[in-house]
């Protein structure tokens, strides 16, 4: 008896195989196949595939050979008369010959190549060994690409180097790296920085040494790159497929940067504030004063430093934020057109609202900000007085039973303070995209078992997140983001209690009830349901990686 063919199915995982023989007496015993895959292997397929080699600290074209072992016979499927009985899916071919069809350890692709089978005698009662045996390929499977998301969030704001991380992960690594290599490409729109990361390395920006591909990017050297918004791109390079980017069409588009980062979808740019001169986003300063401050708005409330806000007279501070950005505004700021990016009249883009210890009560008067004011490129950021000796546990924010007040600025970072939420919404719906950085968020007095609606009430467009959270702890307060688009671009570092809807979940821990507390009944505990079906976003790369999940 012998092999005469053999052909890899299009389904990519069963071995067809014909040989001389008859059929198994009986075909419902299966010791007459001794495949031994665990241990030594009876019969192994080895194919090449293409792909990429590390070579000279980059990614080049290779091909990587894999030895795939065909496991057990597969068997017929059942039959309602005899649901017991399990039958050999063996064929009498007729002519002397039979076919059985084996099932494999791994997916052979539509593009492997010179797929040749090993045999050890016995693999089948009475077969010999044999090898060099020519398979057929009639896989229609197509290799998978690697899997990756960003693990920084967008739209900060650099004056020089800055660091780029991608979580990455493969269907087939080697050793401990995940794919060959990673492209990093940074641009401006004319000019381009590249930098190549072809190991592990550890990006440890929130204190949790998160294992990913990470370099530092210097946009000064060189063909220095212009102030502005910065496209960064990566390329992923896998030992086994093709190359995957963030950029699928190639084209590195600048237009749509402005909303770009704060996509739901994996193939999509990471975004950085390039401003070298400090003066673009990094000038622009509010100090508020929630004592002695006041209402009422007047330019001079800005000023160029944090010191110099600081320096301001107390009567003359704003006292609340929406005065803060209200004064912003009245500075009649033109940003210039740069990168791809149009100019922008009456701009706060990186405009920095610094609370001084102590509680401030909402953001400000219900009637808001008044139009006119522009914010497209760089949230304003919202935090803590950096010279306090603890500004996430001393900076208070509390919201109130009243509307919430209209910024009117489209994207917040919220850092380094503690949110006692409840009664309504942190801001209005206007705020659709939100950044929470090392803040620490639960119910006010007397909400803490609240249920009710999320801290931001604006839902981005579909196909875009509007929450990214890192190094944050949301716990004692009914706060659950998801349905109407409000989702998760991404959770790092963090510490929650309840359910988070969203894409990438990295090095965050589950808080348990018994330090929580909070028993309303529609609490689901862990996470769960990433990703709402409708979105764009849904059907790929949702990373839940390294996270503490016991509760």
């Amino acid at each position: 008896m012998a092999i005469t063919a053999a052909q890899v199915e299009a389904n990519g995982w069963v071995l067809r195989v014909t040989l001389t023989g008859i059929l198994s007496a009986p075909n419902t015993n299966f010791s007459g196949y001794t495949m031994d895959p665990s241990a030594t292997p009876r019969m192994v397929l080895t194919s090449s595939h293409p792909g990429f080699v590390k070579s000279g600290g980059t990614a080049v074209a290779g091909s990587i050979v894999r030895n795939t072992v065909a496991t057990r016979p597969l068997r017929l499927p059942v039959n309602v008369a005899s649901p017991l009985v399990v039958v050999i899916d063996e064929t009498d071919l007729g002519g002397g010959s039979i076919r059985v069809r084996l099932a494999l350890s791994e997916t052979i692709y539509a593009t492997d190549t010179g797929l040749t089978l090993a045999v050890l005698a016995g693999w089948r009662t009475g077969e010999s060994a044999a090898s060099g045996l020519a398979v057929t390929n009639s896989s229609t499977i197509a290799a998978p690409v690697p899997i990756f998301r960003w693990v920084l969030p967008s739209y900060d704001v650099t004056s020089g180097s800055f660091r780029v991380s991608l979580f990455v992960a493969s269907h087939h690594p080697i050793g401990f790296d995940p794919v060959a290599g990673v492209k990093f490409t940074a641009t401006d729109g004319t000019n381009t920085k590249t930098v190549w990361a072809t190991a592990l390395a550890t990006d440890n920006s929130y204190g949790d040494n998160l294992r990913c591909y990470t370099v530092m990017i210097d946009p000064a050297t060189a063909t220095a790159l212009t102030a502005g918004l910065l496209r960064v791109d990566a390329e992923v390079y896998p030992y086994l497929g093709s190359m995957r980017s963030t950029d699928a069409a190639g084209t590195r588009v600048m237009t749509n940067l402005r909303a770009d980062g704060f996509a739901s979808v994996a193939a999509s740019p990471w975004v950085i504030g390039y401003d070298p001169a400090g003066t673009r986003y990094s000038n622009f300063f509010a100090f508020v004063d929630p004592v002695n401050g006041t209402v009422t708005a007047a330019a001079g409330m800005i000023a160029a430093s944090h010191a110099a806000a600081k320096a301001i007279a107390a009567a003359s501070r704003p006292r609340d934020v929406v005065t803060a950005i209200q004064a912003a505004k009245l500075n009649l700021r033109t940003m210039a057109a740069a990168n791809g990016q149009a100019s922008a009249t009456q701009s706060v883009d990186g405009l920095k609202v610094r609370l001084a210890a102590g509680t401030h009560l909402a953001l400000g008067a219900a009637a808001g900000v008044t139009t006119g004011i522009t914010c497209t490129e760089i949230p304003i950021c919202i935090e803590g007085d950096p010279d306090d000796s603890d500004p996430r546990n001393n900076c208070i924010l509390q919201t109130t039973a009243a509307a919430a007040a209209n910024t009117r600025t489209p994207r917040i970072r919220w850092r380094n303070l503690t949110v006692l939420a409840g009664g309504v919404a942190l801001n209005n719906s206007v705020t659709i995209y939100n950044l929470f950085d090392n803040i620490e968020v639960r119910g006010r007095a007397g909400d803490e078992a609240l249920a009710t609606a999320p801290i931001v009430s604006g839902a981005a467009p579909l196909g875009f997140t509007n929450t990214w959270i890192t190094k944050s702890k949301f716990w004692k307060y009914g706060w659950q983001l998801g349905g109407a688009n409000r989702q998760v671009g991404l959770l790092r570092a963090s510490q929650n209690s309840r359910r988070a809807t969203g894409f990438a979940f990295f090095k965050n821990a589950w808080i348990p009830k018994l330090e929580d507390t909070f028993t309303a009944s529609n609490v689901l505990e862990g996470w769960g349901g990433q990703v709402q079906s409708t979105d764009l976003g849904a059907l790929e790369d949702v990373v839940f990686a390294y996270n503490d999940n016991l509760i």
